[in-house]
């Protein structure tokens, strides 16, 4: 029995490091992703705290540092664009179509009465013990 176990695990071996590799690479993207966002909320609070208390030449640096970044980086133009784009898009990938929300109710309680008829019905069926 030892060495049925042994071949086992060697031979899950294999799978268990793919698997490994995959949730240390899922990590390691989600890490920088937050790492991203995180800089530009910082950034966005230091620009509007510099607005509020600092003087303007120290806002005007800010901007002019950020707008170097975008010149010479495309890296700098997508972290910036995206968020953005974000923002502006996601709130239309929510939208339904035309209909009123007292139309949707209508339609989901007509689904609901649709699903509970077949479910009796299902139910009415096994008691008689006929067939699906």
């Amino acid at each position: 029995m030892s060495a049925l176990k042994k071949a086992i695990r060697l031979l899950i071996l294999p799978f268990r490091i793919a698997w490994m590799s995959v949730k240390v690479v899922g990590f390691l993207i989600s890490s920088v992703l937050c790492l991203w966002l995180g800089a530009f909320v910082a950034y966005w609070v230091a620009l509007t705290f510099s607005y509020t208390f600092l003087p303007d030449a120290w806002t005007e640096a800010m901007w002019a540092w950020a707008s170097g970044l975008y010149d010479r980086h495309l890296w700098f133009r997508v972290a910036t664009i995206a968020p953005f784009a974000l923002l502006v898009g996601l709130p239309f990938a929510f939208l339904k179509d035309g209909r009123t929300p007292q139309e949707r109710r209508r339609e989901e309680e007509e689904r609901h009465r649709q699903l509970n008829d077949d479910l009796a019905a299902q139910q009415f069926r096994e008691g008689l013990g006929l067939p699906r």
